[in-house]
């Protein structure tokens, strides 16, 4: 850069000026890093009370926040895409493990409706791409799970806004829309240490299971096939190929087919 300086006061002839040549100082552009956007946010639960709950889940929802304000979308995404295989199930989108933090990226099919489920860890939800609406249910009595449990509320997280989910919020998610939502999510604790301690609520009796993956995209194409939602359920098919001999059995279909054949 070159720096132009008035000499008047230190030369006679005031036409003359000194050029001050001085190197260009290039900062790097920063980089979205799935790495260490975990290891701040790590960072900033640690440096709030990491005893409590409710300080570190704030502590994360604010560096979540100001990670949104400092990459573009578009730049996350594409970091996020080229970190799983493009035919992953939910289990496979999780992109980092540790004994503090879990992060899943969420990518839901159009219309796709998810079975009710809790975490047992706090967690901060941000929308990147589409909305995804959450409906929260309470237990009827607290601390019995053998009651269905009832809708609270409903809330819809829309691309930029990050939401907060206590670790005993009880709820479902789906995307309304006719296009895919992207959304991160990140649980204050590690998935793997708390499997065993999850709910899972059937979709048809609302009765608590045992949590697991595969089990939550059953009750989830359960759920999507008792609302007559084929939509759903042929997007899921297309996004997780894999669940199509499951959608074909819980919609009837390879019964349709075998019935066709014998005829």
């Amino acid at each position: 850069s070159i720096c132009i300086v008035d000499n008047r006061k230190l030369a006679p002839n005031p036409s003359k000026r000194l050029l001050y040549f001085t190197p260009a100082i290039f900062y790097p552009k920063m980089s979205f890093s799935i790495d260490e956007f975990a290891a701040e946010m790590k960072a900033a639960m640690a440096a709030s009370s990491p005893s409590d709950a409710n300080s570190r889940q704030a502590a994360a929802a604010s560096y979540f926040r100001s990670t949104l304000e400092k990459f573009s979308i578009e730049e996350i995404l594409t970091v996020l895409k080229n970190s799983i295989p493009p035919d992953a199930d939910v289990g496979e989108m999780i992109i980092h493990f540790s004994d503090k933090l879990t992060i899943l990226y969420a990518r839901l099919p159009p219309k796709f409706m998810s079975a009710v489920h809790d975490h047992t860890i706090f967690a901060c939800i941000a929308s990147l791409v589409g909305e995804e609406q959450n409906t929260i249910y309470s237990l009827v009595e607290e601390g019995n799970k053998d009651t269905p449990p009832k809708v609270q509320k409903e809330f819809v997280i829309r691309s930029g806004e990050v939401a907060e989910l206590a670790p005993d919020v009880i709820h479902s998610i789906s995307n309304p829309s006719d296009f895919p939502s992207h959304s991160l999510h990140v649980y204050g604790g590690d998935f793997r240490s708390v499997m065993s301690e999850r709910t899972l609520w059937t979709s048809e009796e609302l009765k608590a299971v045992p949590f697991s993956f595969p089990g939550l995209m059953k009750e989830s194409c359960i759920r999507m096939n008792n609302a007559g939602n084929e939509r759903g359920l042929e997007a899921t098919a297309k996004a997780v190929p894999a669940l199509q001999p499951l959608i074909d059995s819980i919609s009837g279909r390879t019964e349709q087919a075998s019935a066709g054949m014998s005829q």
